[in-house]
C-alpha cells in the first residue's frame, strides 16, 4: 500500500508497484495506490505528511488488515 501524493524521494509512487511485481514467489500479494486524506505538513518522509497517510490512517489501517484477513481479494 503506498499513498499517491508521498512525496519521500525514498517511496516513490510511481516506482512502489514495481515492488510488488517482483515478488514472483509471493504466494499473495496486491499493490494499492491510496489517495485521500489531507492536512498533510512537515517533512515529506514522517508521519504527519502522506507518507503516513495523513487524514485517512483508519481508511489504511481499514484497507490494510482486510487483506490480511484475506489475502485473495
Amino acid at each position: 500500500m503506498h499513498h499517491r501524493d508521498d512525496a519521500c524521494p525514498s517511496c516513490n509512487p510511481r516506482e512502489a508497484a514495481r515492488i510488488t511485481a517482483s515478488l514472483a514467489n509471493a504466494p499473495a500479494k496486491r499493490f494499492v495506490l491510496a489517495g485521500g486524506g489531507g492536512g498533510a505538513s512537515g517533512p515529506p518522509c514522517e508521519a504527519l505528511h502522506y507518507h503516513g497517510y495523513i487524514g485517512m490512517e483508519k481508511e489504511a489501517v481499514e484497507t490494510i488488515t482486510a487483506w490480511m484477513k484475506d489475502p485473495r481479494d
